[in-house]
């Protein structure tokens, strides 16, 4: 009988304790204050209850005030109950938990929302219990590592790296059949034909994790393959003696530092959690062959699949024994189809999970390089995500036998250190338009390439809100029957990727925690350096000298952080009392766990970009075009020498110098005695002093800038007085830089205020800038005036007609309508809507009933998914939008609404019409009306404007491609031509409401702004004038980078309706 460990024993003894105060000690004080106060051991004693009560008692007691004895009594009898009804849930809760881990071997319940509270200390009670009285449960049999036998070469690798762990107790499954989580596939022979299995890969327990969370995380959050998944780990685990000694007896019961076995089946199906420990780079490569009833052709070829961290220097490292073999690998794998939308077109980008194909000789290679490496294979990585260590290679002899090359995984066991990968992006010597500047022996540079835009969130949302606050321009000065022009297929691919990627409420919330803590930070020494925030909305604060926030704020000294479990709303109060205080916020670069990083520039004072010119360049690139669509630097002033003036992105306060010292001293004269002052700009700014905004200056240089002016140059100030330099210094670097984004072999990392951040910076290549900037570009392209004209033969409708039919509409036959002016709705012509279960159905319907020339199989794959999607589900949608269509309307005899092909068109049905068609027939038939038949005419389709078009959607497709633009026109013009025709009749009720109508689409449009006011003056309303003309000048203010300046025509106008009264 194995002794339990004393924490283990003390760890029941706590459980019984709780069971007993859950038992005994609550209900024992709950009865004692109920007699001492009641006279009873019920709260409920001497209470009358409802059915109890009478007429006159109910109205004796609204009528009196109660005593603080009956209040009182109300409070003790109410707390009484709660906790007797809390202690009753949690006590069954733990009779339940207790029963599922006895009858699924130690795995803990899921929580159940509404009573996860009592879930977790029932969870406690039992696991404790549970920690004495192992789960007795069928077990394969577990054979010594001495058992199994491997190839010299795997000896002597197991025997070196074994020596060097004290205590572990290496076990691996000797039968396949008994072990479920071992198929027979991995298994493979030796020379002597005595048979192998892969190594399992060990993960090392976190504080708080069990083995349903680490089976849970193994199978991504799949239900299904989580219990197999963690009956293996069992399996593999029970009544082994871990490293600290101790026995892992109870599956409930596991301690932090415990080295669990993870089967490499598993492993591979669901990557592990990556382990804290260094693990050499060979250990974690995962070579595999297809599985094969006969001899291999020699043409066949190893797999790798990509784990987080690999390069193509790496793998070639490992895999082929040196790592200028990287290109062999390329070439093999050069535009190949990697899954999901994806290809293999850019060696300085590979994917976890991607499969790539290696030369033949890899797996010999491998076997060789392993024992004659010399180098300390335990050395950690350079990164900040862990590598799962798992590793199973199989070779294809000459012959056409596969000899056993199957080599175990080589852990550390020590746990002294923690582990770190290099970025997921691969380090070869491109720049970032594609252009190869290795040579033709495959060097690989020192660092992996900058990533791209669509990777980048805030970046991206900047650049499509500066998209968005031009096109509102261009639409607000539109005349009625404006066209937006078809965008080039170019464009609307870029804005499709800077699309693809969604920043959600991080920058409201980085917006609002900074300004928080700067309200804590105006009287310290102290200012924001860099944030760091992830998806989850934790929010992490470097600060350049140690300082004190409250609460919600956690940490200390430098170092703070939000979590994201912290409303934004408590921080609200804190918030408006200052200004935003950094406004050269940019971010710089995105962590591997995809947390995005910013800067304050103005902090860093001299930043430099210690990297290969090329890449430096494109940071730099990047950071200039980041803030110049930054709503924080609007006002800021940004200098260039060499820099393209398209990186600015039309910045208004953009400037262009000659040199790097003209640049200092422009950026001198332009920040003034902020310079001087006291006080860092971050203070004053947070003050609000005088209304000022204390603009800085950031100058940009690139690599063929003279940056060594910069060291001569004695202009420049401490940091954080208004002015910031950001440099391309080349790998040789700049002796006076003050921050540095140095690249080093594994990856990036920023230094600055005490601290360093592992990161990959986003880059910006030539060819990613004239994209952006065609996009911006077309965002300002003038508008087709789509005038009136009528066709040949046609006669305008006088007031005089007396043709009835001439001016009757009959609307167009339709069954049902696709609502778009506002959120998606589908409905019939009476207004039901239809009921769908996939929001993907009602985006495809949308989207064939606004492309019904080019209705394709292809184009809506392609428009409603980013990546390539399976065949099943496009069809599952598809076939759903016929059944939803079918249940709302029956379609006609022999048809359906969308109809079944044989080639790639999928058309939508004639009924089938968008609100958006029903507005525009009633606009065109309108214009040879009178007023007042045109208004009859015009009112329904006015009606139908509910709010933006595509309102409340994430759609990629309707804003790249200009259709909400279109559509915006649309509604507009319906509404000014309506609001006109109401003008002339002297309805100014008429005109209220359809110009109304048309602001919901778009507020403060020029001509519906310009018919209101019209409207107040006919009416002798000056009053009414002056209001509208405030309500379009707050609208214009409040747009970015807007200078506020209203448009000429409506200054105009105001001036001759007040003069004229």
């Amino acid at each position: 009988m194995t002794i339990p460990a004393p924490h283990q024993a003390g760890r029941f003894a706590s459980s019984l304790l709780a069971l007993a105060m859950l038992t005994l000690g609550v209900p024992i004080t709950l009865v004692s204050i109920s007699q001492t106060r009641f006279g009873s051991g019920n709260p409920l004693a001497g209470a009358k209850f409802p059915w109890n009560w009478s007429a006159d008692g109910i109205s004796n007691a609204l009528s009196e005030p109660l005593s603080d004895d009956s209040v009182l009594d109300i409070v003790i009898r109410s707390s009484l109950c709660v906790v007797w009804l809390a202690t009753a849930v949690i006590v069954v809760s733990t009779a339940v938990e207790l029963a599922h881990m006895i009858r699924h071997r130690g795995l803990s319940m899921p929580l159940v929302r509404g009573i996860s509270w009592a879930q977790r200390p029932a969870r406690f009670i039992a696991v404790g219990l549970l920690v004495l009285i192992p789960v007795m449960s069928p077990r394969t049999s577990i054979a010594s590592i001495e058992s199994i036998s491997f190839s010299p070469a795997q000896a002597a690798q197991f025997d070196d790296q074994s020596g060097s762990v004290p205590g572990q107790v290496g076990q691996v499954a000797g039968d396949p059949a008994a072990d479920p989580a071992q198929s027979p596939s991995e298994i493979t022979n030796d020379d002597s034909g005595t048979p192998t299995v892969p190594a399992p890969s060990v993960h090392v327990v976190k504080p708080g994790e069990s083995v349903y969370s680490i089976a849970a995380d193994l199978a991504n959050g799949v239900e299904s393959k989580t219990i197999d998944i963690a009956d293996a780990i069992l399996e593999l685990n029970l009544n082994t003696v871990m490293t600290n000694g101790h026995r892992f007896s109870s599956p409930a019961y596991i301690e932090a530092g415990w080295e669990l076995s993870i089967p490499a089946s598993v492993a591979r199906r669901a990557p592990t959690t990556p382990s804290t420990q260094p693990t050499p780079t060979d250990a974690h490569d995962e070579l595999t062959t297809a599985p094969s009833s006969g001899p291999q052709s020699p043409d066949a070829a190893l797999t790798h699949v990509v784990q987080p961290g690999d390069t193509l220097w790496g793998i070639a490292e490992s895999v082929l024994g040196e790592g200028v073999e990287w290109s062999r690998i390329w070439e093999q794998n050069a535009g190949a189809d990697m899954g999901g939308g994806r290809t293999f077109d850019d060696p300085n980008l590979i994917l976890p999970g991607w499969e790539l194909s290696l030369p033949i000789n890899a797996g010999s290679t491998t076997a060789e390089a392993h024992p004659q490496s010399g180098a300390d294979t335990t050395s950690p990585p350079t990164s900040t995500s862990d590598v799962a260590p798992s590793a199973t290679a199989t070779n294809t002899a000459p012959d056409g036998s596969i000899p056993a090359t199957t080599a175990p995984a080589i852990i550390n066991m020590s746990g002294s250190s923690t582990s770190t990968t290099e970025p997921t992006i691969a380090a070869t010597n491109q720049g970032g338009d594609g252009s190869d500047t290795s040579s033709p022996e495959g060097d690989a540079p020192a660092s992996p390439s900058p990533i791209r835009l669509e990777h980048a969130a805030l970046l991206a949302g900047g650049i499509l809100a500066l998209v968005a606050v031009r096109r509102r321009q261009r639409l607000r000065a539109a005349m009625p029957r404006s066209r937006v022009p078809q965008p080039p297929e170019g464009v609307v691919a870029t804005e499709r990727r800077l699309r693809t990627i969604d920043a959600g409420e991080r920058a409201t919330r980085i917006d609002v925690a900074c300004r928080a803590a700067a309200n804590k930070l105006i009287e310290t020494d102290s200012q924001i350096g860099w944030v760091r925030a992830s998806a989850e909305g934790d929010v992490e604060l470097r600060l350049t000298e140690p300082a004190e926030l409250p609460a919600p704020w956690e940490g200390d000294g430098q170092q703070w952080t939000l979590p994201a479990g912290v409303p934004i709303e408590l921080l609200s109060e804190s918030a408006r009392m200052v200004a935003m205080p950094s406004i050269a916020f940019v971010q710089i670069g995105v962590t591997d766990s995809g947390d995005d990083v910013l800067v304050d520039l103005e902090a860093c004072g001299l930043l430099a970009i210690e990297a290969q010119p090329v890449q430096a360049d494109e940071v730099v690139t990047a950071i200039a075009a980041g803030l110049a669509s930054s709503l924080y630097a609007e006002v800021a002033h940004l200098i260039s020498v060499s820099l393209p003036e398209q990186a600015l992105l039309g910045h208004r306060n953009s400037h262009h110098t000659s040199s790097v010292d003209a640049a200092i001293e422009l950026a001198v004269s332009l920040v003034g005695t902020t310079l001087t002052d006291e006080r860092t700009s971050f203070a004053l700014r947070s003050l609000r002093t005088g209304g000022e905004v204390w603009e800085p200056a950031i100058i940009l240089l690139r690599s063929d800038d003279d940056t060594d002016q910069i060291v001569t140059n004695r202009a420049l100030p401490t940091p954080g007085h208004g002015l910031a330099v950001v440099a391309a210094a080349g790998e040789s670097g700049l002796p006076t830089a003050t921050s540095r984004l140095l690249a080093e072999p594994g990856g990036w990392t920023f230094h600055a205020f005490g601290s360093s951040v592992q990161l990959c910076p986003i880059g910006i290549s030539q060819a990613d800038l004239d994209d952006v900037v065609d996009v911006l570009a077309d965002a300002a392209e003038p508008l087709d005036q789509n005038v009136a004209v009528l066709d040949p033969g046609e006669t305008p409708i006088t007031a005089e007609s007396n043709d009835p039919a001439a001016d009757s509409f009959v609307e167009p036959a339709h069954e049902i309508i696709v609502g778009l002016m506002g959120s998606v709705t589908i409905t019939d012509r009476d207004g039901n809507p239809g009921k769908f279960e996939r929001s993907k159905t009602v985006e495809l319907i949308a989207w064939l009933a606004t492309h019904r020339d080019r209705a394709t199989r292809s184009g809506a794959r392609t428009a409603l998914w980013e990546l390539d999607v399976r065949d099943a589900t496009f069809a599952n949608v598809v076939s759903e939008a016929r059944r939803a269509l079918g249940r709302l309307v029956m379609p006609p005899d022999g048809e359906e609404w969308l109809a079944r092909t044989l080639t790639e068109q999928l058309p939508i049905h004639d009924a089938v019409l968008t609100d958006a068609q029903l507005i525009q027939q009633r606009l065109d038939h309108a214009r040879v009306l009178p007023p007042l038949q045109a208004v009859q005419v015009l009112r329904p389709a006015v009606e139908l404007i509910r709010d933006v078009p595509f309102a409340g959607t994430g759609y990629l497709w309707p804003d790249a491609e200009g259709i909400t633009s279109n559509m915006v026109l649309l509604a507009i013009g319906t509404a000014s031509e309506l609001a006109a025709h109401a003008l002339s009749l002297g309805d100014t009720e008429a005109v209220f409401w359809a110009t109304g109508q048309g602001l919901k689409v778009l507020p403060g449009h020029e001509e519906l702004i310009g018919l209101r006011m019209r409207a107040h003056a006919r009416a002798g309303d000056l009053a009414g004038v002056r209001q509208e003309w405030e309500s379009y000048e707050r609208v214009i203010v409040a747009d970015a980078w807007s200078d506020g300046e209203p448009a000429p025509k409506l200054l105009a106008l105001r001036r001759d309706l007040l003069t004229s009264a």
